[in-house]
């Protein structure tokens, strides 16, 4: 059971981290929205849709900023008001003070373990085929003619005689992605179309009569624009033609290049073990097991820098309450600028300097490399506060 005291500075905390998780999505929410509209690459549809499902993606990063903030304003103002002196001399110790910030940040831990093993990677996947329905803007424009639209993210260029609602005449669609070579081109034209939705709910662009030409360099040369030679590139196509031709523009450089964060743990966990399994079948090809080497180092540092980040709240709080004890700040203000700075230099500097060693070392260890420098600055801090 929890003491009377227990609950009220529990109640306190909640309260205070409610307050600031909500201040920090709302400041996080705007500047994705800022950044969508700004692109132009999105429908209003497309935006409302994506917007929701970027918070889950979000939280690992907000629950951190937001729970030092309140242990900052909750035992700050209790120590610069003298009400954690009084009530340490009536007996109680920093420790019993602390245990119901420690038990929230445990709790807070294993929600942010939750979120970055499932809910995140779901998320991610749910934005990305969102953001990917480049044809949904299509659909959502009624009627039009001589319409072109650019999407420079995707390197994709539409360009449609009419449109009179899905049905689409005279359609030129030009696309560079990704998934090409350098300087090659992919020109797809037809006569008629439709934007449809497919079975898996993405937005297609169905063709009928389409020809498609690929435009490409001959042999291996790779035309510059800057080369004082050429005027213009040399040009090789190759076309075919079909009667038939469904376009999925989200699904150009999908699924194969989905990014680690794209997968859930167990999902990486899978691929450890097939990456491990091909390194031990003991393939002729160098290449092979070079790539599932590098494929089983990425997914381990993947999986390390969730484990990471999921614990930050607990990490954040062995480090945070013992350094607002040792400094007894005469102002709370004083107490959370304090509190912001430290973990923002020693867990969150110390985060990305982890990452960036673990890359270079292709190992995973670097990582935690947060875990010890809060750790050591918070045993350091109550130390040096039991004996003032």
């Amino acid at each position: 059971m929890l003491s009377t005291l227990e609950r009220h500075l529990l109640r306190r905390l909640l309260v205070a981290f409610v307050g600031a998780t909500g201040g920090a999505c709302f400041l996080f929410l705007l500047a994705a929205t800022y950044r969508m509209v700004e692109s132009g690459e999105l429908s209003a549809a497309q935006l409302v849709r994506a917007l929701p499902l970027a918070l889950p993606f979000l939280l690992p990063y907000v629950i951190p900023i937001a729970f030092v903030m309140a242990l900052a304003l909750v035992y700050g103002r209790a120590i610069a008001e003298g009400e954690a002196r009084t009530l340490m001399a009536l007996g109680f110790s920093r420790l019993q003070l602390s245990l119901p910030a420690l038990g929230l940040g445990v709790g807070l831990a294993l929600v942010s373990l939750l979120l970055t093993t499932t809910l995140v990677p779901l998320c991610y996947r749910l934005r990305q085929q969102v953001m990917a329905n480049t044809y949904l803007q299509l659909a959502a424009l009624g009627s039009a003619q001589h319409l072109t639209l650019s999407f420079p993210r995707q390197r994709l260029a539409v360009y449609i005689r009419s449109q009179e609602g899905a049905d689409l005449r005279g359609v030129v669609v030009s696309y560079g992605g990704p998934d090409l070579p350098e300087h090659r081109t992919l020109v797809v034209v037809a006569g008629q179309g439709r934007v449809e939705q497919s079975a898996s709910g993405q937005t297609i662009l169905r063709l009928r009569g389409a020809s498609i030409s690929w435009f490409q360099c001959p042999g291996e040369e790779v035309w510059s624009p800057d080369d004082p030679l050429l005027d213009q590139p040399p040009l090789e196509p190759i076309r075919a033609r079909f009667e038939e031709l469904s376009l999925d523009a989200g699904g150009l450089d999908q699924p194969s290049r989905l990014k680690n964060a794209a997968f859930s743990s167990a999902e990486l966990r899978r691929r450890i073990d097939r990456a491990l399994a091909r390194l031990a079948g003991g393939s002729p090809d160098e290449e092979a097991r070079r790539s599932a080497s590098r494929e089983a180092d990425g997914v381990r540092r993947e999986l390390a820098e969730r484990a990471a980040m999921a614990a930050a709240p607990l990490v954040l709080t062995v480090l945070v309450l013992p350094l607002l004890f040792l400094l007894e700040a005469r102002s709370p203000l004083v107490a959370l600028v304090s509190a912001v700075a430290a973990s923002a230099a020693l867990f969150f500097v110390a985060h990305i300097l982890g990452a960036f060693l673990a890359e270079r070392l292709a190992s995973p260890l670097p990582i935690f490399l947060s875990w010890l420098t809060c750790g050591g600055t918070g045993l350091g801090c109550a130390t040096r506060a039991r004996v003032q």
